[in-house]
């Protein structure tokens, strides 16, 4: 068991973000990645899929 951080690295400043949320990208990933356009993503959200 450890008590705390053997390393201390006051002197190295380091940016804390939180993780995505669930679905936060989505639409990047169907636009950008899957190539869908706004209809497509409209109808596919209208019909429950997404």
């Amino acid at each position: 068991m450890t008590v705390g951080s053997p390393l201390k690295l006051s002197d190295s400043p380091v940016e804390v973000t939180s993780s995505p949320l669930l679905g936060e990208h989505n639409e990047e990933v169907y636009v950008g990645e899957l190539g869908l356009g706004d209809e497509e993503v409209r109808l596919l959200k209208s019909n429950g899929v997404i």
